[in-house]
């Protein structure tokens, strides 16, 4: 869901509710039902149907749905994914009578609270690392952020995450790597340009003319790194999986939008700083508003607010505004977090 559809939904809401109700615009059920994995869908959809005003309560974990003074009973593994998206569609209200400026972002994001959850977000990051090819990958994360007094960062799922290790316990595995690259949807979209469906396809000429075993692994493990690497450095929005997050998760504040993480690099002396907006973050931004990119760096992090990008049309890094953040105890929690890291 972009921020323009969620600000269009929010002036939808009814702007009044019977006692203990929540308002649930239409559109919050058209969009979840089709979704949502209940038998009571249909049920619903068909009750729902043609009303223009519907209300959803919880008491005592009881689920109800009400319109036109009738009430239909909703069980809890549809009541509460539907109150979420009713909370996320509800952002919009708050975020349009007083929008987030660039200083309450920056004041959120370096004040001790946003610090301590930018924080946490990295270390997880590394905790997760990849070993593979005699060095570590930092995965990026992202999702989506409010901010309700402090910084909340939603994260996401990714399609490609889960897809990198399996990917890294096949590097060296022909028959393996022609499976993953036929049927597993992760690794299709790691290899968006080919690369290793192209070497998979090769392999029986090469083997049939007898080439060289040891270059044909330099090649594999070339391809699969290639992969692997642009993989780890990429986080990909995608509207399912935007879904699995609103519905997994309870949403309040107001809207910042979409954020991600650009990791540190590890070296002997320390782990080194992110980089900068990329031009694929860059573009983002500017068709779909805010791509907060927060990138690593050994004394702090820099934070790029990329919601000019959209209001000027451009993808232009002239027009983000940076919010730098440097403390000594950064520094020293990093690199006691290096030193317990054994060398890749």
């Amino acid at each position: 869901m972009t921020a323009a559809a969620l600000l269009g939904v929010a002036l939808a809401i009814p702007a009044s509710a019977p006692s203990g109700y929540k308002p649930l615009p239409p559109a919050v059920l058209e969009q979840a039902l089709g979704k949502l994995p209940s038998a009571e869908s249909a049920a619903v959809g068909n009750w729902a149907e043609g009303r223009e005003q519907l209300w959803l309560r919880e008491s005592g974990g009881a689920w109800t749905l009400w319109s036109r003074g009738e009430a239909l009973g909703l069980s809890p593994s549809l009541g509460r994914p539907l109150d979420r998206v009713r909370q996320y569609f509800s952002l919009a209200e708050g975020t349009l009578a007083n929008p987030i400026s660039f200083r309450e972002l920056a004041d959120a994001l370096t004040a001790p609270s946003g610090v301590e959850r930018i924080s946490r977000l990295f270390e997880r990051m590394i905790e997760d690392r990849v070993h593979v090819g005699g060095k570590y990958l930092f995965l990026e994360r992202g999702g989506e952020a409010t901010l309700d007094g402090k910084p909340a960062f939603h994260e996401g799922p990714e399609p490609t995450r889960d897809a990198i290790p399996r990917l890294v316990a096949a590097i060296d595995d022909d028959l393996e790597l022609a499976r993953l690259i036929a049927h597993d949807e992760g690794v299709k979209a790691l290899d968006e340009y080919g690369l290793l469906k192209s070497f998979v396809s090769l392999l029986p000429t090469l083997n049939a003319r007898g080439e060289n075993l040891a270059r044909i692994a330099k090649v594999r493990r070339q391809t699969v790194m290639t992969l692997l690497e642009n993989g780890a450095e990429a986080f990909v929005f995608d509207p399912a999986s935007q879904f699995q997050a609103i519905v997994s998760q309870d949403w309040e504040g107001r809207f910042i939008g979409r954020w991600h993480l650009h990791p540190p690099h590890w070296t002997p002396a320390g782990f080194h700083g992110g980089a900068e907006p990329s031009p694929p973050d860059l573009d983002i931004a500017a068709q779909s508003g805010q791509n907060l990119t927060i990138a690593f760096t050994a004394d702090g992090f820099d934070a790029y607010d990329l919601s000019g990008l959209s209001e000027a049309g451009k993808a232009d890094l002239k027009l983000a505004r940076l919010i730098r953040y440097r403390s000594a105890d950064w520094t020293r929690r990093f690199s006691g977090l290096h030193r317990r890291i054994p060398p890749p």
